[in-house]
């Protein structure tokens, strides 16, 4: 008896029994010995009994997801937000321009621009940040990182794979985590960006990047992954031939601006039509309008979500074929 057909009857005792994780468990087992078995190259020949089979490994990692997360918010609209990831709730977005592409809270507050004024503690925390400028150009002028290559995800177009040579950047701390970069920066630097202005929700946030984009580059519009965070921009190497688009709304660069701060779950976009380098750095900041409360939930559902991504995440969609 082959290994995959010992662990089909495993499956379908536990499935006898209710014991649904139990199922799941080695459904992913079987998806890491042969991905084949759950996803084929092809459906066109597949038995009813693989079909079953397939639907019921992407059915039970959608069940374990919900399990894990919606007994988590304190919120109404936390709650539905999780309904939503989960696919339990159709994905219904408040604005047409603004649709981020993984985890969106419903009637959460937000423009596409944003006074940073207007959030208490956000100036002091730039001006203490700009005390590092000459160092942080210091490393813009090295960076290395093809920054579309460092988030996945882009769309595989000639625009795209263009940008991948004019958009370079240093991560000085990733999926919430200082990078070997970042623990070079001075510790009074390192303590300001540990403020409770930071989206701390790690894996997903913060993220806290240099970003440079070459002369005449242009990233196309897209839509962020989701409106718990604002984007806060403060400028290195800017000029007036630099601007920043988002949900419509188009701001230019000037000498005296101290920071840009925007919403980017709204689509946007940006341009650097001057013959140099426009570099940023860019910081996670949490949506102001999220209480406390709501800021911890969603702390602890961007931690389990990362777990169960990291098991049984790749077998939630194996199914979709089917429905098209």
């Amino acid at each position: 008896m082959s290994n995959i057909k010992i662990k089909i009857d495993k499956i379908a005792s536990y499935l006898a029994k209710q014991a649904y994780s139990d199922a799941l468990n080695v459904y992913a087992d079987i998806h890491a010995e042969d991905k084949s078995f759950l996803y084929p190259d092809s459906i066109d020949t597949l038995s009813e009994n693989r079909i079953t089979h397939i639907r019921n490994a992407a059915n039970l990692s959608r069940r374990a997801l919900y399990e894990m997360l919606h007994g988590i918010p304190s919120s109404k609209r936390v709650s539905d937000a999780v309904e939503m990831l989960c696919g339990t709730m159709p994905k219904k977005f408040d604005k047409v321009q603004q649709q981020p592409n993984f985890f969106f809270v419903p009637n959460l507050p937000s423009s596409p621009f944003t006074d940073p004024k207007s959030i208490e503690g956000l100036e002091q925390f730039v001006e203490t940040i700009a005390e590092y400028r000459s160092l942080l150009c210091n490393m813009a002028l090295i960076a290395q990182e093809r920054y579309i290559d460092t988030i996945g995800g882009a769309p595989n177009t000639e625009q795209w794979n263009k940008l991948k040579e004019k958009w370079t950047s240093v991560h000085l701390i990733k999926a919430g985590e200082l990078t070997g970069a970042g623990k070079q920066l001075p510790i009074a630097c390192k303590k300001a960006l540990a403020s409770d202005l930071i989206a701390n929700c790690a894996p997903h946030a913060p993220e806290v990047v240099i970003s440079v984009l070459q002369p005449h580059a242009v990233i196309p519009p897209h839509f962020g992954i989701s409106n718990i965070k604002w984007t806060l921009h403060i400028p290195l190497m800017i000029n007036e031939n630099a601007s920043l688009t988002v949900g419509g709304q188009t701001v230019s660069w000037d000498l005296q601006r101290k920071s840009l701060l925007f919403d980017d779950s709204y689509e946007h976009s940006a341009r650097n039509e001057s013959d140099k380098q426009r570099a940023v750095l860019i910081i996670d900041i949490w949506n102001p309008h999220l209480t406390t409360a709501e800021r911890g939930d969603i702390k602890d559902i961007m931690r389990k979500y990362n777990t169960w991504s990291s098991s049984f995440g790749v077998l939630a969609n194996i199914d979709s074929r089917f429905y098209k």
